[in-house]
């Protein structure tokens, strides 16, 4: 047994635990499988012990991997928090920031405030991540995420943006077809676009007194972006923000005054970040455009 463990393979076998095979932490990490392989037969050497057993399911940890699980999540956070105070001391505005938020918002809200920062900051590059899944900040998935619920984790710096307004929306060449909108209660009478994991409508609909599940949507999608394509195309009915429905021409406001619930937005960066100069720079540029968004009608 080599008392000396590298910690690029501490990584690997952590990699493998969370995404459970073999296949899956190489497209992680952005490595081949067998190179992958040979990583962990060296920590296996080097710790005198077995930590994987290939199933039919994937990679199980054995009882030493499970023992070994702590102290190399330990060394990961530690390593975490080197990273973090080293890249939170630069005070040059040059540098990569990652950010990430909605397919919806990176998609119809962030191209000028993101444009025009880029313009005024020619040696910061930003990489956006459009996604609906909640990136972790203290893993350094993002340096700064916008998102629609309340932050979770601790060492965060939080700013709430403000509240946007949800409504129904239709085509005008969908409506030109389909029964009227006498009341709320018609809407079962309509294709209506839906989420297909997510339970956001399902809440916003059982927060009005309107029991629903997910399977009442004929069309259940969780991309919000197709959600809005249909939309323009005629499908059906949609939920979505008001002012990026009204991007789209023909479309129809469905009872306007019907109550909905508002989506809250966060911004939110790593604490540790934040006299990061390059992160600050963008993460107050798209707090300011952002808030300038929510009170232009988003």
């Amino acid at each position: 047994m080599n008392n000396r463990v590298d910690w690029s393979l501490i990584e690997v076998f952590l990699a493998v635990v969370d995404e459970g095979s073999f296949l899956a932490a190489a497209e992680k990490l952005q490595q081949s499988q067998p190179t992958l392989g040979r990583h962990i037969t060296a920590l296996e050497e080097s710790l005198g012990q077995i930590l994987f057993v290939r199933g039919r399911t994937g990679a199980l940890p054995t009882a030493a991997a499970e023992a070994l699980l702590p102290h190399a999540r330990a060394m990961k956070a530690a390593a975490q928090n080197l990273t973090l105070s080293v890249d939170g001391q630069t005070d040059r505005l040059e540098g990569v920031v990652r950010v990430t938020a909605s397919e919806v918002v990176s998609t119809y809200v962030l191209p000028e405030i993101l444009g025009s920062f880029l313009k005024s900051h020619p040696k910061i590059e930003v990489e956006l991540v459009a996604s609906n899944s909640s990136a972790n900040l203290l893993q350094r998935e993002a340096d700064i995420a916008v998102r629609m619920t309340a932050p979770d984790q601790l060492d965060v710096v939080s700013r709430k943006i403000g509240e946007l307004r949800i409504g129904l929306f239709a085509h005008e060449t969908y409506l030109a077809n389909a029964p009227g909108f006498a009341g709320f209660e018609d809407i079962k009478n309509h294709i209506v676009l839906g989420y297909d994991r997510s339970d956001l409508m399902v809440r916003s609909l059982n927060a009005l007194g309107v029991p629903a599940r997910n399977r009442d949507f004929r069309l259940r999608s969780d991309d919000q972006s197709l959600h809005l394509e249909y939309l323009r195309r005629g499908v059906g009915v949609v939920a979505t923000q008001v002012k990026i429905a009204q991007m789209i021409p023909g479309i129809v406001h469905i009872m306007p005054d019907l109550p909905l619930p508002k989506l809250p937005m966060h911004l939110l960066m790593h604490s540790a970040l934040r006299r990061a100069a390059p992160v600050r720079a963008l993460y107050d540029h798209l707090g300011d455009g952002l808030t300038r968004w929510v009170k232009e009608g988003g």
